[in-house]
């Protein structure tokens, strides 16, 4: 599934066709430029205001960008407890995580991740 996310006059989304590229619109998705390229592998994401994050190396780390997508940078990894991410979203300060091992929240922008009991 292919996400798109507003971040002002852009439209900013995963390419659907190769999961390393990160792509923008300045024309409502008539047509898409590449931001970046990573061998990241793209799944997820999300908007944080001031960074965007995203679900990457197969759901195993979250990586972040603070000029909408061009470069990202790690931020927190995937532990034993929980193995793999699958979608991340806000939730007043905290940034929810569905896992396949249950729902995690971090307070610290995905450095680190709790289980909800």
């Amino acid at each position: 599934m292919s996400q798109i996310i507003q971040k002002g006059k852009e439209l900013i989304r995963i390419n659907p066709s190769n999961k390393n590229e990160i792509q923008y619109s300045v024309n409502n998705g008539e047509n898409w430029n590449r931001r970046s390229l990573q061998s990241d592998d793209f799944t997820f994401l999300l908007d944080c205001g001031e960074e965007l994050l995203a679900i990457t190396k197969n759901g195993k780390q979250i990586s972040y960008s603070k000029n909408n997508g061009e470069n990202w940078f790690k931020r927190g990894v995937a532990n034993s407890s929980f193995n793999e991410f699958h979608s991340i979203t806000l939730n007043g300060s905290e940034i929810l995580a569905t896992t396949d091992k249950g729902l995690y929240y971090s307070r610290n922008k995905g450095e680190n991740w709790n289980l909800r009991n």
